[in-house]
């Protein structure tokens, strides 16, 4: 049985990769010009080769940077408090025991962001998401520590194509 779900599995991998194709080639065009260290999408380069030798303006670059920090700074600021919880039932949310356990939360989730590669990698992504109009931010936890309390969070963001 596992067989034949890693079958199905590559055959999908295999039509979804011939699905982007085109968009291949566009992103290829994009990473060149807007984010050149990325620009490995459809070709390769040698560790170390110039990136940048078909550009001859960087304002593209720098308006992605910049987009791509605004978005990091708006969105999800290293430096305040940017997640809250609720639950469905209203009436539950007003009630101060949750309240205070949906306020506790939050806090140890931001603190647990602050301690991880969150913020880099975040970055990376929204960078991602200004070029090529889409990204991937890949979250696992990180293995936990003596006596078992938790780790942390490592992330990845996936580099497109």
């Amino acid at each position: 049985m596992a067989t034949l779900s890693a079958t199905r599995l590559l055959k999908r991998w295999s039509d979804l990769y011939d699905q982007q194709s085109t968009f291949r080639t566009y992103w290829q065009e994009i990473a060149t010009y807007v984010v050149p260290h990325k620009a490995t999408i459809t070709i390769d380069r040698q560790p170390g080769a110039k990136q940048t030798e078909d550009l001859f303006d960087a304002t593209a670059i720098e308006s992605a940077g910049l987009l791509a920090a605004s978005l990091n700074g708006t969105m999800t600021p290293a430096t305040q408090p940017w997640i809250s919880y609720r639950v469905r039932d209203d009436a539950l949310n007003e009630q101060d025991e949750i309240k205070a356990w949906l306020e506790d939360t939050a806090e140890r989730m931001h603190r647990a962001l602050r301690q991880s590669n969150f913020n880099t990698a975040i970055h990376e992504t929204y960078l991602d998401l200004v070029a090529f109009g889409t990204a991937c931010l890949y979250v696992e936890e990180q293995p936990a520590l003596a006596g078992g309390t938790f780790g942390g969070f490592l992330f990845v963001p996936i580099p497109i194509g």
